[in-house]
């Protein structure tokens, strides 16, 4: 029984944490898959133990308590997950539509007569905001 209990909290666990690293891009607040992984897997493996079983059995093993506990465990690691930085999330955006042949991006700016000039070279930050005049919000204008 033991090893049997073990391989159900091991299977759903790699479900659990594959799926919820590639759909929610959720690692815990460690952002280490393996960390993930073996927290979803001995949350699944204690919460299968500890919970009446219930539900169909597979192999003298009733497994809905298993996942129901890995489900738990998963989402409260991915709800402790901080959200990414806002550049990184803008240079995902800016990856993705460069790689779908957009060329112009935040790291650019069209004007007109002479046409593509660097942000860096105009003072501006990528995402609209100056470095200079802190006393006017800090907003470009």
């Amino acid at each position: 029984m033991f090893f049997v209990d073990l391989l159900f909290a091991l299977l759903i666990g790699l479900l659990l944490s594959v799926l919820f690293t590639l759909i929610f891009d959720a690692r815990g607040p460690w952002d280490i898959f393996w960390v993930f992984l073996l927290l979803v897997v001995l949350g699944s493996w204690v919460g299968g133990l500890w919970l009446v079983p219930f539900g169909p059995v597979l192999f003298d093993v009733a497994w809905i308590p298993f996942l129901l506990a890995g489900l738990f465990f998963a989402l409260i690691l991915a709800a402790a997950t901080p959200p990414p930085p806002f550049s990184t999330r803008r240079w995902r955006q800016n990856r993705s539509a460069t790689a779908a042949g957009n060329a112009s991006g935040p790291s650019s700016i069209r004007t007109g007569k002479t046409g593509v000039r660097s942000t860096a070279a105009s003072g501006a930050l990528a995402d609209g905001w100056s470095r200079g005049a802190p006393f006017a919000g800090g907003r470009s204008v």
